[in-house]
């Protein structure tokens, strides 16, 4: 951290100290009660990477990478003494690789989840989710996203992608303000009260 504070420029955000180094890269430092956290992210990006440790010994705790908000890989939890305590898996349930996910987007919808583009729309959320009622597609890949001009409109774009087969199986522009029909239902869409996942679920359920 020496090396960092010494060579960008301080910034205070929240209760957290932000580190731009001058090279696109940011490291983002925060501190609570038992831990201390470093976030490590690139102005081009959408990768981030976390590295949690322990105040009272300067031990890792933590360690994980994200893609925007989406936990990628493994997530691994260590004791004080270095010892694994914990993995998590978050591609163990998914059988369609990330990487291939990635290129349908592109390919589909000129739209990178990887990179920070100037052709790419705001507000860009990607999820990956198991929904264990729903036999039909029980895991799937979701985006919602909205250009400049459909943000204006209260208006959303929301893309479920089947894993496996990598079927899109939804792919609908949403005025979040009104009453939407699907199929031969009506979808009450409220800001308020419904967030995105909800609004993907119920499309869901739809389809077909």
């Amino acid at each position: 951290m020496d090396t960092i504070i010494a060579e960008g420029k301080r910034k205070r955000r929240h209760y957290v100290m932000q580190y731009p180094d001058g090279k696109g890269n940011v490291y983002r430092f925060g501190k609570g009660d038992q831990y201390a956290g470093l976030y490590w992210f690139n102005s081009y990006n959408r990768y981030q990477v976390y590295r949690g440790y322990y105040l009272d010994t300067g031990t890792i705790y933590t360690k994980k990478t994200e893609l925007g908000d989406t936990p990628i890989g493994k997530e691994i939890t260590y004791t004080k003494e270095g010892k694994v305590e914990s993995i998590i898996d978050y591609e163990v349930d998914f059988s369609t690789p990330l990487e291939e996910i990635v290129a349908l987007c592109r390919e589909k919808f000129n739209l990178d989840l990887e990179y920070k583009v100037p052709a790419n729309p705001s507000e860009i959320e990607f999820k990956r989710v198991i929904y264990k009622e729903h036999s039909d597609c029980p895991k799937a890949y979701i985006l919602s996203f909205s250009s400049k001009e459909e943000k204006e409109d209260n208006k959303k774009r929301f893309i479920v992608i089947k894993d496996g087969t990598k079927e899109i199986v939804i792919d609908k522009l949403i005025n979040r303000w009104e009453e939407t029909s699907v199929g031969k239902d009506l979808i009450k869409i409220e800001e308020a009260s419904l967030s995105d996942e909800e609004i993907i679920k119920a499309l869901l359920f739809h389809y077909k």
